[in-house]
């Protein structure tokens, strides 16, 4: 009896302090909601690692840590094992990466090890748990003379591959497949060529490979397609809601553009409805990878705005109404791509529901900058500015000499002390209107930058602006990540004019700068 409890203790004490048993999917320690792909460094082009991350934007453990190029990470249904892809290496020569080379790997979040699933000469890709966990859909170029793609099946061990669909007449490739709920269904993207025209769209089929239709109409853009060399338009990305009755895609407009739609998942006829779901607040935003969270409460999806110069992808929350836009990667250095919910995650709805949101404005700055007003000899403008109790003026940036083309930039800076404890926030969003004014009378741009204090640097947030009769308009919601010091609850914020120095002759001031803080 005696070495029975001995033994017990024993075990006891092995799962208490055990290396693992943080990351123990089934422990309730388990704090990330979703698995993406991060790439810190995106002048790397193929940089790119797996990373789990929370709601609230922090990182929380770092899956992979190799030079390869990985992408599209899944949670098994039980959430200890993650199927991703790798590329194994290999570039080409004025295209990239060599997709001959991806491979599709399993990472196992017990014991930390993975597992090859396959090996050859051509692209597998896009892997996708069973409901079960027993077998993975992906697409593979395998035993076709010109490399295209079918969806094809196999068992978790890699073993037993068999092909599901069958390219017919005007058939490009079939990618990008989704197990629908229940596991009967599969939707996939269908790449298509008529009269000469090339599109998209999306279509389902059963997992015995029979009753394959039609969901989607990829946009109806098949004139438009052919114009544009190598910009394949119509619906990629499908992703069905929890309860099977309706499909969300990116669907690529042309020049660079793409928004959501949503429609159902029945079969396609004339007059079917397709909603465009992309935020009107910025509708030049390029959209793409939509996940419903396992409630069908929220969506996660990528965002980027190419148009604005920025390329990277910023990892978004929404709801299935499309009512907002909250940044849970909010760095422009950041590139975020090929979200998946951990199957357990909880979306946040309950807690926003009950939510209450507590404005703060700019008056009341807590570390306003009042740098000195001089004159120097050989002339020029000096920075300068100030915060009142009831005003914010901006900084003015000081020439060298009397060259204008050399400025020396000066920031605005302030902060707000929040009322509340970090772990009781849910969200900060950032108002803005305003405009600044150059020695010619321009519009002068401007950069807004938070204090990471964990980090201990700012980090210019992801906020695209708007035009409002003239003036920069912003609204900007984020997840508060590290933005808030969980010791002395300040929450800092710098504003930097790009570059050029600000007329003197008007105050500089913003019409409101406000900082909306949701709370549990």
């Amino acid at each position: 009896m005696l070495r029975r409890f001995a033994l017990f203790i024993l075990v006891l004490l092995g799962l208490i302090y055990s290396p693992n048993s943080f990351a123990d999917p089934r422990s309730r320690n388990f704090k990330a909601e979703l698995v993406v792909v991060l790439n810190k460094d995106p002048s790397n082009l193929f940089g790119g690692e797996i990373w789990l991350i929370r709601l609230d934007g922090r990182l929380v453990r770092r899956i992979t840590k190799n030079n390869y190029h990985e992408e599209h990470p899944r949670f098994s249904p039980d959430g200890t094992r993650i199927a991703f892809v790798r590329n194994t290496g290999g570039l080409v020569a004025g295209v990239g990466l060599d997709r001959r080379r991806n491979e599709i790997f399993i990472y196992n979040l017990r014991t930390g090890t993975e597992t090859r699933l396959t090996k050859n000469s051509v692209e597998d890709g896009h892997p996708e748990w069973s409901y079960d966990g027993r077998n993975v859909l992906f697409f593979s170029r395998r035993e076709h003379p010109e490399n295209r793609a079918t969806l094809w099946i196999m068992a978790s061990d890699g073993s037993h591959p068999r092909q599901i669909t069958q390219l017919l007449s005007g058939d490009l490739s079939h990618t990008d497949p989704v197990w629908a709920p229940g596991g009967t269904w599969l939707a996939f993207v269908s790449q298509l060529e008529k009269s000469g025209m090339r599109f998209s769209r999306i279509e389902k089929i059963r997992v015995d490979g029979t009753q394959r239709t039609v969901v989607s109409s990829g946009g109806k853009f098949l004139g438009l397609s052919g114009k544009r060399k190598g910009e394949l338009l119509g619906d990629v990305d499908p992703t069905f809601s929890p309860d099977g009755a309706m499909i969300w895609s990116a669907r690529h407009l042309g020049g660079g553009r793409s928004h959501l739609f949503a429609y159902g998942a029945g079969d396609y006829y004339g007059g079917k409805a397709e909603i465009d779901m992309s935020w009107t607040v910025h509708p030049d935003a390029v959209e793409r990878t939509p996940k419903f969270s396992p409630d069908g409460r929220r969506l996660v999806l990528t965002r980027s705005f190419l148009k604005a110069g920025n390329r990277t992808h910023q990892l978004v929350l929404t709801d299935p109404q499309s009512s907002f836009r909250r940044h849970l990667t909010s760095r422009m250095s950041w590139d975020v791509w090929d979200p998946s919910w951990y199957p357990f995650a909880l979306s946040g709805a309950d807690r926003e529901a009950e939510s209450t949101v507590v404005a703060y404005e700019s008056g009341y700055p807590l570390v306003p900058e009042t740098p000195s007003v001089n004159k120097e000899r050989n002339g020029g403008l000096h920075a300068q500015g100030l915060s009142t109790e009831d005003r914010l003026n901006f900084l003015l940036s000081k020439i060298q000499g009397n060259d204008p083309k050399r400025v020396q930039q000066a920031s605005t800076r302030i902060g707000w002390k929040l009322e509340t404890a970090p772990d009781k926030l849910i969200s900060l969003a950032l108002r803005f209107k305003g405009r600044l004014k150059g020695l010619k009378g321009e519009s002068v741009p401007f950069q807004f930058q938070l204090m990471d204090w964990k980090e201990k640097n700012w980090v210019t947030v992801f906020a695209h602006s708007q035009d409002s009769g003239g003036k920069t308009k912003v609204f900007h919601e984020i997840a508060p990540g590290n933005f808030v010091n969980r010791v002395t609850r300040q929450l800092l914020l710098r504003i930097i004019p790009a570059g050029v120095p600000l007329a003197t002759g008007k105050k500089q001031e913003p019409e409101y700068l406000r900082l909306e803080v949701r709370i549990k």
